[in-house]
């Protein structure tokens, strides 16, 4: 992953880079995943996905830290509030998108997921 800035449109946006081995690669995958969830909160918003030489190339909105990098700020540990509350977003996410796709499979791992800090407290 790169973050880069949008010389467009302005704002910070992550390139996501695989190098195509197959026909369809996780990170097509998970563009697939994300254009299917569209304006869900936490969700970042995709910008561009295409290939460039042999690689796959994803641009998409950057929402700030992930869960990982929170956790470790935190010293890894967090208060029941803020679990239930990160919980509460994964259980509403995987409804979203078990409802609107039949085949939703992506993986919850927890840099995957971006939070916003202001609910957070040890």
């Amino acid at each position: 992953m790169y973050h880069a800035s949008d010389i467009i449109g302005g704002g910070d946006v992550v390139v996501k880079l695989q190098y195509i081995t197959g026909t369809i690669t996780s990170l097509e995958h998970e563009y697939n995943v994300l254009r299917q969830l569209g304006d869900t909160i936490g969700i970042p918003l995709v910008h561009w996905f295409g290939w460039e030489d042999n690689y796959d190339a994803l641009v998409l909105d950057h929402l700030g830290q992930s869960l990982e990098s929170v956790f470790k700020t935190y010293q890894y540990s967090f208060s029941r509030n803020t679990i239930v509350l990160i919980g509460y977003q994964l259980v509403s996410i995987s409804y979203i998108a078990c409802t609107d796709s039949n085949n939703f499979t992506r993986s919850a791992a927890s840099s995957t997921f971006t939070q916003n800090t202001s609910f957070i407290a040890t």
